[in-house]
């Protein structure tokens, strides 16, 4: 074991064990829906929620979707908010959906987040997603309109945060697996990253505004004549929130990794 930071990070077989009194709330909403506790979703939950305090992304996250214990009721908790309400942003699954151990995956349906354009911070946000699928098809992960982030669309990942001509961040993507994080820090840096790697930047200057919308949309983009672009990817953890610096970024994609290994789904 090593440490790097404020990040405790696997060397070896074992990643170490962190206690969190959030986790812990975050287990018993997951117990309480009927599903058996595991060690390694204990583990996994403690894990996750420590070292994204100790970075700083849990506090700039008002989502986090942690995708465990294997049912639509599990999967619907955000993490920062375990009240069963739409003002807690906790999912709503609309239409088809496949629930497993893995986590979740559309059939055609779409996730209501109920996060309003009220919630997001002009020139600082970031939408994060991990991909369990290999081969997928070319739908959004996220949405609202143009508000967009797509992981693989024909070989590319791209991302429009706010804006959909100078500020669309874009780059070669050779597979929808892993963790990726589109991100806008400022009105002149947008970059997308893959399992902690830069694959994208814009750093020009560009005028943004946010959109008006009541419930921005996970696996596809909701709009006001319904939902569409749906993805069929696997998402097995997500987060929606302010803007990272490329120092959290990295660390964070290292903290998800891990947390993906403990449950045995990385």
């Amino acid at each position: 074991m090593m440490r790097q930071g404020n990040i405790i990070f696997n060397i070896g077989s074992s990643i170490p064990f962190i206690s969190d009194l959030d986790a812990s709330k975050v287990i018993e909403a997951i117990r309480s829906t009927g599903v058996t506790i595991t060690p390694a979703m204990r583990h996994a939950a403690h894990y996750l929620i420590t070292n994204k305090k100790n970075i700083g992304t849990w506090q700039l996250s008002p989502a986090v979707y942690g995708m465990m214990g294997g049912t639509a009721a599990a999967h619907k908790w955000n993490w920062k908010d375990l009240r069963d309400v739409d003002a807690a942003f906790r999912l709503v699954f609309n239409g088809s959906f496949t629930h497993d151990s893995n986590g979740s995956k559309s059939n055609g349906g779409i996730a209501d987040t109920w996060l309003s354009n009220a919630n997001f911070t002009l020139n600082s946000t970031h939408l994060s997603f991990y991909s369990k699928t290999l081969a997928g098809d070319n739908g959004a992960e996220f949405g609202y309109g143009n508000f967009r982030f797509f992981l693989n669309y024909q070989g590319t990942s791209y991302a429009d945060v706010y804006d959909t001509s100078s500020g669309r961040v874009s780059g070669l993507n050779n597979g929808n697996q892993g963790f990726f994080i589109a991100n806008r820090s400022s009105s002149i840096n947008n970059s997308i990253y893959k399992n902690g790697v830069l694959i994208a930047i814009n750093t020009g200057s560009n005028s943004s505004t946010i959109p008006s919308f009541t419930s921005f949309g996970l696996f596809g983009r909701n709009s006001t004549s319904g939902a569409f672009d749906i993805s069929n990817k696997i998402c097995a953890l997500s987060s929606i929130g302010a803007g990272l610096t490329d120092a959290q970024a990295i660390q964070d994609s290292e903290i998800v990794k891990n947390y993906q290994t403990i449950l045995n789904r990385a």
